[in-house]
């Protein structure tokens, strides 16, 4: 098996790097942080993955050599089998196992092979797990030792070989098969027939116990029910009895409001015959005496009132007139018989006497006759004002008899307009000085009957707010059957009201609380195997269990006879190995060592031939432990690894304790070596390259050059 090439797409400081490699040795070239270490963690990745959980970065290939801008890791890796078919391992790494893809396809078919494991293919090409793989052909830096792990593969395949010559048969088969069969029967992961016998009479065990707990649930469950129902028929009765008084305050109400009904009814009976009383005395010869009636006869009757005095007023004014113009008229006669006379007597005395003196004496006298007419004139004006002014006082004494006439004349008609009105009332012998009286008795009687009409008015708005839509009659019937027990007055009926919703609702939560118990009980064993089915089936687990016990206890005890075997096998492979280590440690010492001891735990003694001594490694220097390790290491991959079968060796800076003289025979016996094997030799030091320049066919790889390739001329 020989890897061809090494495509690093994105993988910790590398990104698009190729690399191919041929048979023999190969030797990558590179100085401290060129990517040497970082090569090499892609080649094991690409043949086993990356699976460490650790958190230390430097303990974890994931979190070491992902990409830091968080890419996904990539790249591939092209290898050659024993049968010259090429392969190309694909892989993909997330920050989470989950997140990678793998996959294996023949380069010449494109196709996927089946029978590698993508997730692990070293396991299939190798033959070797990754632990194993990183003892043997995969030697890190500073890292040739090799110990002992749990499983310990290699001890296992170095057996294997011993006893058969075969490491896929003998010891490892039969102990797989029996192993095999006894996981069958019981294993760590609980899936052997044993352990599923055991899972199921556990179950078993839980169902009869969760029946036994279900039973104990139902019967308490029942007594619960049986409690809740004892509260269901308390809370009943209760409700009933509040019922009951509910109703019974209900016809309390209805009696008191219907004796109260019974009082307004004979009040309102009473207030109405009194009412019909009075509308009687309003009523005379089939007219009724009315409010507007009487508003008209008193507004008439004011009238008659205001006349009459104003009659009154006129005669007094009459009378006292009267007087004045008498004495006025004797006033004026007087001064008619007294001024008027005499100026009329002295105006003819002075004519005549004028007249006569001008006749005897002087005709200039005549002149005095002017005065004379004048007097007479004056007299007969003044006689002429004051007949005028009689004249008048008569008019005005007319005048006034007519007014006054005509105000009793008014005052007649407004009088037996009145007659006539209460005369179909009173008849008529009313006189009008009666009609006031006799108004002011139906008024007051009209009074009295519009208060009575609002008293009974009110009674009957309190009798329907009392009655409030109910039947009269069967509010009768509940007055005439009502039982007057007594009643506690200090609780409402509001307050029994809710107290009632209060129980129903507790009433119903009870009755839910009684149908879930119920459910519980009816549905608690539904479908449930009974106790005796699963005693059962717990005795027929029982049973098998202890068959295959039984088979079991066969089966460790061939195990433990086989290994026993094994072991004594184990001790005969060691001269082999002892044998093979020491040919390989005496060509890379100059003969120096030459025989060796190797125990089970890969712990070494060496025979000193020079003091004929056998000494733990311990003694030895560093150089000198870096060669018997890179010796063990050689001597175990020829062991395990049929000759036919031929897997690459892989070194890194390996050789870094060694001087120049055990410099120059490992790399002699390496290149030698490398003619039927693969080898890659990881390095930073020139020494080696400039010793390497003497062999031919060492293709050399320079990571230092942005991967210049060389291949030194051929010599052989």
């Amino acid at each position: 098996m020989m890897i061809k090439k090494i495509s690093a797409g994105r993988f910790g400081k590398l990104k698009d790097m190729d690399i191919e490699l041929k048979k023999g040795l190969n030797v990558i070239y590179g100085e401290n942080e060129a990517g040497k270490s970082t090569l090499q963690a892609f080649i094991k990745a690409m043949f086993y993955g990356m699976d460490s959980k650790k958190k230390k970065i430097r303990e974890n290939d994931r979190k070491r050599f992902l990409p830091w801008n968080e890419e996904n890791a990539f790249g591939s890796i092209y290898f050659e089998d024993n049968h010259k078919n090429i392969y190309m391992i694909q892989r993909t790494f997330g920050k989470k196992k989950k997140e990678d893809e793998s996959r294996v396809l023949d380069v010449v078919t494109g196709k996927a092979s089946n029978h590698i494991d993508p997730d692990k293919p070293g396991v299939d090409i190798f033959g070797l797990g990754e632990d194993a793989f990183e003892k043997t052909t995969f030697v890190r830096q500073l890292m040739c030792q090799v110990g002992k792990d749990g499983e310990d593969e290699i001890m296992k395949r170095l057996s294997n070989l011993q006893d058969s010559g075969d490491e896929d048969v003998s010891y490892h088969k039969a102990l797989e098969h029996l192993t095999q069969a006894k996981k069958d029967l019981i294993n760590g992961r609980k899936t052997g027939k044993i352990d599923q016998l055991k899972e199921n009479y556990a179950n078993f065990q839980g169902q009869w116990g969760q029946r036994m707990h279900l039973q104990e649930e139902n019967s308490e469950d029942q007594i619960l029910s049986n409690k809740k129902i004892e509260e269901k028929q308390l809370l009943e009765n209760r409700i009933k009895d509040l019922e009951k008084e509910k109703r019974h305050r209900k016809q309390l109400k209805i009696y008191k409001a219907y004796k109260k009904l019974m009082v307004y009814k004979g009040e309102i009976k009473e207030l109405s015959q009194e009412k019909e009383t009075i509308s009687k005395a309003l009523h005379f010869n089939g007219h009724v005496v009315n409010q507007n009636f009487i508003d008209e006869m008193k507004e008439k009757h004011t009238i008659w009132i205001q006349r009459k005095n104003s009659y009154k007023e006129g005669e007094d004014q009459k009378r006292g007139l009267q007087t004045r113009i008498e004495k006025k008229l004797k006033t004026l006669n007087r001064k008619l018989q007294t001024h008027s006379n005499t100026a009329m007597m002295l105006g003819a005395i002075t004519i005549i006497g004028s007249g006569i003196m001008g006749w005897m004496k002087n005709s200039s006298l005549y002149g005095i006759s002017v005065l004379g007419f004048l007097m007479c004139i004056y007299a007969f004006m003044q006689r002429k004002n004051i007949t005028n002014n009689i004249e008048e006082i008569k008019k005005e004494i007319a005048c006034m008899h007519k007014d006054i006439q005509g105000e009793k004349d008014a005052l007649n008609v407004l009088e037996r307009e009145m007659i006539e009105k209460i005369k179909p009332f009173c008849g008529e012998n009313m006189k009008i000085d009666e009609v006031e009286s006799w108004m002011h008795k139906c008024s007051s009687k009209l009074n009295d009957q519009r208060a009575l009409e609002q008293k009974i008015r009110s009674l009957e708005e309190i009798y329907k707010a009392l009655l409030y839509d109910q039947d009269v009659e069967n509010m009768k019937k509940v007055y005439e059957n009502f039982n007057n027990t007594k009643i506690n007055e200090t609780i409402d009926e509001e307050e029994i009201e809710n107290t009632i919703k209060n129980q129903q609702q507790i009433l119903i939560e009870r009755e839910k609380e009684i149908k879930d118990i119920e459910h519980r009980i009816k549905t608690r064993l539904h479908e449930k195997k009974s106790l005796v089915a699963i005693e059962e089936e717990m005795e027929r687990s029982k049973k098998k269990i202890e068959e295959y016990e039984e088979i079991i206890a066969s089966l460790e005890i061939a195990s433990d006879i086989l290994k026993d075997a094994f072991k004594e096998i184990q001790r005969s492979f060691g001269p082999r190995l002892n044998k093979t280590v020491g040919d390989i440690l005496s060509s890379i010492t100059d003969h120096k060592y030459e025989q060796l001891k190797i125990s089970e735990e890969y712990e070494i003694k060496i025979k000193d031939a020079a003091k004929n001594q056998i000494k733990e490694i311990e003694y030895f220097s560093n150089g000198t432990l870096d060669q018997i390790y890179f010796a063990l290491r050689l001597g175990i991959i020829q062991c395990i690894f049929d000759k036919d079968f031929s897997v690459p060796f892989i070194l890194d800076d390996a050789f870094v304790q060694y001087d120049e003289r055990r410099l120059d025979a490992v790399l002699n016996y390496l290149y030698q070596y490398a003619k039927t094997h693969q080898v890659i030799l990881f390095t930073c030091q020139r020494r080696e390259i400039v010793r390497l320049k003497e062999f031919s066919h060492v293709h050399m790889i320079n990571l230092s050059q942005g991967l210049i390739q060389r291949v030194f001329p051929e010599v052989l």
